[in-house]
């Protein structure tokens, strides 16, 4: 089970997360999955780090290499970026409903966090708009966690309306962490800081969690969305005392895959 956070703002979109895979029965089977990607929209001039938590693998069928290639087959390029996800949600309760698996076994959420841009006021420029958004079959359609798994994904999507950030915790069908740690990790987040700044609280919180569930790993992935495009990664191993950049997955509209998912991403210092 992975625990995510996602954090927008106007200046950086955030999606931290744990990489521990469990079995059912809550033993581990892998610590250093990898459960995040990019995806590019250019057409549509829109893009978003996408991460899950609950279903991992049923059989031959397995979450990550599926949803790489649904992405660009539901926000096609000739979609803007509301009607893919909706086509995006129709597909994931079509897809996962048909696993022979039980309704419980199924639970399933994803994580979206980045922006398209709108042109501005005046033709030439565009102003981006952050988004953040959950498609689950564990939460209702405003994105409130449900006490049973549904045969329907619903999604639901956060905009900013005021200067402040808005940050969201997924945890699949688990209870949420101590809820005066979860206050004010929300606070010191909404601060005037850094993007790195914000990651690293994010990360605290996360092994702050692991450390009281076995179910939540300390090998952490984070991605931070820029302004003008770019991109940051980082990996916070729970044996090292300092992050390492990473390369992100980045699947394109498309189709076009630039890291295999059978590889790891491409390490450097930081």
């Amino acid at each position: 089970m992975t625990l995510l956070i996602g954090y927008i703002d106007h200046n950086s979109q955030i999606v931290v997360a744990d990489r521990r895979l469990s079995y059912g029965n809550g033993i581990m089977k892998d610590d250093e999955a990898y459960k995040m990607i990019n995806y590019v929209n250019r057409k549509q001039r829109y893009t978003f780090t996408a991460a899950y938590t609950g279903l991992a693998e049923s059989g031959t069928f397995k979450t990550l290499e599926w949803f790489m290639k649904v992405l660009p087959k539901t926000l096609t390029s000739d979609k803007d970026v509301k009607l893919g996800i909706d086509t995006l949600t129709s597909e994931c309760s079509k897809i996962i409903g048909s696993l022979p698996l039980s309704q419980d076994q199924r639970s399933l959420t994803f994580l979206l966090c980045g922006r398209y841009n709108r042109y501005g006021r005046q033709p030439s420029l565009y102003e981006a708009i952050p988004f953040l958004t959950i498609i689950s079959n564990c939460a209702d359609e405003h994105g409130k966690q449900i006490s049973f798994v549904s045969p329907k994904f619903n999604a639901y999507s956060a905009r900013l309306l005021k200067r402040t950030g808005h940050m969201t915790v997924c945890r699949g069908d688990l209870a949420s962490a101590n809820a005066k740690d979860f206050l004010k990790l929300r606070r010191l987040i909404r601060k005037n800081i850094n993007h790195k700044a914000k990651v690293h609280l994010a990360v605290d919180y996360i092994r702050s969690v692991a450390g009281n569930s076995k179910a939540v790993g300390k090998n952490i992935l984070a991605t931070a969305l820029l302004p003008k495009g770019f991109s940051e990664g980082f990996e916070f191993p729970e044996d090292q005392n300092k992050a390492t950049r990473t390369m992100p997955h980045l699947v394109s509209a498309s189709g076009t895959c630039l890291t295999n998912f059978c590889v790891k991403p491409i390490r450097t210092p930081r």
